[in-house]
């Protein structure tokens, strides 16, 4: 099977770091399939060297796919309605160009709109199916004219992933075929991400051995929440001023973030690590002593995945899938927004250790994950195949229909005539 991943949610030249799952998602795939990627850039990133987004493109990562292309995307600001349309505009040379090279049987995407729009104009280029990823907050925050954008991709897609069951119920809410809406199961890098010996940790990354830690990894934009973080954190450390929150990540909200812990007064207490590869990430989870994920809107945040395949509990939003990966007793749920509550949970969680309790959640491996994308992939072609194949059987059996029809007018006609010719 050959397959065409199309998103902007995907690790870029000027920033390697993006969407990890997605690179994850997508080696694993090409370790069974051929698999091509275009991952456009926003006209407003910096825009890489022609050499240096060669060097990316030939990192040992890379190498797993058929093609990779980072075609720019100009889009007006403000006008978000005609963000699908400029998308599909300034993917349309770069995707012909994939296409005379490599002809995919499917194409994939993740993030419903724009990306998922303009996924399903190449698929009609290629003829071949659209098959759309949910990613979460895209269907779970969307409103108005904007969640109508997002039902209309849905409803043309061959078919659906959802990151987690509360996910498939949302998208059936939209009126899309429950039949055509499918899971997948959790996912992490399980050679990577297992657990190990804490004080070797810190030791490690150099952080203090006696002091609490709580962490926080992921972009720093509104939907993570992260301001109700800051808010919290200065209520617990009023408790225990020797607790140390430790935030891996960048994104557009890093300067704020860092100008709201110094108005709380505990910048003293809230470090800034930056954004980290996926192979330095597991110290991180092994040195904490919980993982937090206030998030305002969540599919299945592969944080906590990874956080649980590290043996660490969690503190985390009741949102999306989030309570189907928690285990009662040792992770904890707070409503979203709520600093009081996100502070009180924080408070318990490093004043007492963990029980001993077996894991709701165990997630799986990537290459699971690949095998049940590309089970729906194969059922996506294989229903496209037939669909065609069942147009062709009803334009042949309508073609047979009006051939038939033109010989009985025939011999209806001849035999008028010859009534007509002996009458006379």
């Amino acid at each position: 099977m050959r397959v065409v991943f199309f998103s902007t949610a995907f690790p870029q030249p000027h920033d390697p770091h993006r969407a990890p799952y997605n690179l994850e998602r997508c080696r694993a795939l090409a370790a069974i399939h051929d698999v091509a990627v275009m991952s456009p850039r926003r006209w407003t990133e910096r825009s890489p060297r022609t050499a240096d987004a060669d060097a990316f493109r030939r990192q040992p990562t890379m190498r797993a796919f058929a093609d990779v292309r980072y075609p720019t995307y100009i889009y007006p600001p403000g006008l978000h309605g005609q963000h699908a349309r400029c998308l599909w505009w300034s993917c349309q040379r770069e995707a012909a160009a994939l296409l005379r090279r490599f002809t995919p049987d499917v194409v994939l995407s993740y993030w419903t709109y724009p990306d998922g729009h303009a996924a399903q104009q190449i698929a009609a280029a290629a003829g071949t199916p659209a098959v759309a990823i949910v990613g979460g907050s895209d269907v779970l925050l969307a409103r108005g004219a904007q969640r109508a954008r997002i039902r209309r991709v849905l409803l043309r897609a061959d078919a659906v992933v959802a990151v987690s069951d509360d996910l498939k119920r949302r998208i059936a809410e939209l009126g899309v075929d429950a039949s055509s809406i499918y899971t997948t199961p959790p996912a992490v890098d399980r050679q990577l991400f297992t657990p190990a010996d804490r004080d070797e940790a810190r030791r490690r990354l150099g952080l203090p051995r006696s002091r609490p830690i709580v962490l926080s990894i992921g972009r720093m934009v509104p939907v993570k929440g992260l301001t109700t973080l800051i808010d919290a954190c200065a209520a617990v450390a009023a408790v225990r001023k020797d607790m140390l929150l430790c935030l891996v990540g960048d994104g557009p909200q890093r300067s704020m973030l860092a100008a709201r812990a110094a108005a709380a007064g505990v910048d003293g207490v809230v470090r800034f690590t930056g954004a980290m590869t996926a192979s330095a990430l597991p110290d991180w989870y092994r040195a904490a002593d919980v993982t937090v994920c206030p998030s305002l809107s969540e599919g299945t945040p592969n944080v906590l995945l990874e956080s649980i395949a590290c043996g660490t509990r969690f503190v985390a939003t009741n949102v999306g899938g989030i309570p189907a990966i928690a285990t009662p007793g040792v992770d904890a749920l707070v409503p979203a927004g709520d600093s009081a509550a996100l502070a009180s949970a924080l408070l318990r969680a490093i004043a007492v250790p963990p029980p001993a309790l077996e894991r709701r959640t165990t997630p799986g491996s990537w290459h699971d994950a690949a095998r049940s994308i590309a089970a729906v992939l194969d059922n996506a072609i294989a229903r496209n195949r037939n669909s065609r194949a069942g147009r062709g059987i009803e334009l042949a059996r309508l073609s047979s229909m009006t051939a038939d029809s033109d010989r009985s007018l025939i011999r209806e006609r001849h035999a008028t005539t010859t009534t007509t010719n002996s009458a006379a």
